[in-house]
């Protein structure tokens, strides 16, 4: 009734042809302590402006949705529990806000909770688990303040945005859910921050369509499949967010997206660290990508990403592939340790490659093989196992001005058949630091007689020191001494006969070997 008031407490209320409870016109009432049993509508519902208190009820029974806010509704919801809903435990329509916090949502059929139609409700301290849909759900224009809530086990996604819906979501636990843990579609937004997100199905934040989230700060780990997930046309700001041990990938990049990933760290993933696909153009700068099982960075088909001053370090299988029709431009970053080449560019792939560090492969530095090409210039490779540099099948790349220190089994070797421009480079002397195979048609250039000294190999790894400290790339724009390119073909033997790592073509499904 209008304005009503007072407190309702301690009753039983079931076999409701309605709500057991309804309040609104500007009702301050409070309920407390009451358990409500079977109605055929909804357990609780609250609407016209109404502005009462619910709090330590107990819902179970047959109803629809536990509670129900509309129609500007402002209420203090605590403490409550709400337990097999076969709608949702709690639905916010139509304008209607409040706070609610330290209630119990267990095993909707639906939605645990839903926002919707320019709702704006404080979530707070929550639990919302176990439910047959997704945990929590924002459409239309629903907003809010999510915050400290344990949402999970659910059997859908953990939170869910859909329409243009966007709210503040901070330090939640979301983990444990069967589909994703965060999911945004349509043209959705919002703020992510300082969020606990593990352990979920298949992505541990995924955004779709044209959604564009800023993600700060959070941590998503364990995943079964994904850590994050871009596709179609998604775009977004991630920040500073750790993304660890998510078992196919930590981050996958498909469609058109356009994602900015700053200073973040890609870690640990049993499959790799980070993959694009399709048309994707997403920009990496000062990450600290590492330890990844294949390759920490993966660029396929029509890809054209921009990474910069990112470390990329420690992996099992190669740091930065890039291979199909892929390209993209790679500057200042350090590709260091890795167990295979440091950098494999492959297929029909034409990426520019400027003022990087590959240090330490535990193979080549950098392979360019099939009919791939591209621009390498001003790029240091220091102390590969193998050669700094191999070119075979009949890639075509323009490599000038590179500076190598191979103090390992090579410096520059072009395979048969090879072919490109080779012009201004800087090789270490030795007796393999040029090979070139039969039918090399590759343009070899010499360098200036007057190049002048400058870094030793060790002044360089302090250099890579520094950069992975402040993960940024402090890459020098001076040369280091040493021999003029030779004057044209040697008849040395052809690559494939003189080195023992032989370089497999690679495929979609094995980005890292």
């Amino acid at each position: 009734m209008d304005e009503a008031s007072g407190i309702c407490s301690e009753n039983v209320l079931e076999e409701s042809f309605d709500s057991c409870i309804w309040a609104g016109g500007q009702s301050t009432t409070t309920f407390r302590k009451n358990m409500i049993g079977d109605t055929e509508g909804c357990a609780i519902m609250l609407a016209e402006y109404a502005k009462v208190t619910v709090e330590e009820n107990s819902i179970g029974g047959k109803h629809v949705n536990g509670l129900q806010a509309g129609d500007y509704a402002d209420c203090i919801v605590k403490n409550n529990t709400i337990t097999k809903s076969s709608g949702s435990g709690m639905v916010l329509h139509d304008h209607s806000t409040g706070f609610f916090t330290s209630n119990q949502i267990i095993g909707s059929s639906l939605a645990g909770v839903g926002i919707r139609d320019h709702s704006e409700p404080v979530f707070s301290l929550n639990s919302i688990s176990e439910g047959l849909g997704s945990g929590l759900v924002l459409l239309g224009n629903g907003c809010g303040v999510i915050e400290r809530n344990r949402i999970f086990k659910n059997r859908c996604a953990g939170i869910g945005l859909k329409g243009f819906s966007q709210a503040l979501f901070e330090s939640n636990v979301v983990s444990a859910n069967e589909g994703y843990g965060i999911w945004l579609q349509d043209d959705s937004s919002g703020s992510f921050q300082n969020n606990s997100i593990e352990g979920n199905g298949k992505a541990g934040f995924a955004v779709s369509h044209r959604a564009h989230p800023h993600v700060y700060g959070n941590s998503i780990v364990g995943g079964k499949q994904i850590g994050i997930l871009l596709q179609n046309d998604a775009t977004g700001d991630f920040e500073n967010n750790k993304i660890s041990s998510n078992r196919t990938t930590n981050v996958l990049l498909l469609g058109r997206c356009k994602g900015v990933f700053i200073k973040n760290h890609v870690s640990d993933s049993a499959g790799g660290g980070v993959l694009f696909r399709g048309d994707s153009k997403c920009i990496l700068k000062r990450n600290m990508i590492e330890g990844n099982n294949r390759a920490n960075v993966a660029v396929l088909d029509r890809s054209q990403p921009f990474l910069e001053e990112n470390v990329i370090q420690g992996g099992n299988g190669r740091g930065i592939v890039v291979t199909g029709n892929s390209a993209g431009e790679y500057v200042g970053n350090i590709v260091r340790m890795h167990h295979l080449a440091g950098v494999y560019v492959g297929g029909n792939a034409e990426p520019k490659m400027v003022c990087n560090i590959v240090a330490d492969s535990g193979a080549s530095g950098v392979v360019v093989e099939d009919h791939a090409r591209g621009c390498f210039s001003d790029n240091s490779m220091i102390g590969n196992a193998s050669a700094a540099v191999a070119v075979q099948g009949y890639a075509s790349p323009k490599m000038e001005r590179n500076v190598v220190l191979h103090n390992g089994r090579g410096g520059i070797w072009l395979g048969e058949k090879a072919s490109g421009v080779f012009d201004g480079n800087y090789v270490e002397e030795s007796k393999s630091g040029w090979r070139i195979g039969h039918e090399v048609t590759a343009k070899v250039l010499q360098i200036p007689k007057n190049a002048s000294k400058c870094y030793s190999a060790d002044e360089f790894q302090d250099r890579i020191i520094q950069a992975i400290k402040g993960c940024t790339s402090c890459i020098h724009s001076e040369k280091i001494v040493l021999v003029e390119n030779p004057g044209g073909s040697c008849a040395i033997p052809a690559l494939g006969t003189s080195v023992a790592e032989n370089w497999p073509a690679v495929s979609v499904q094995n980005v890292a070997g």
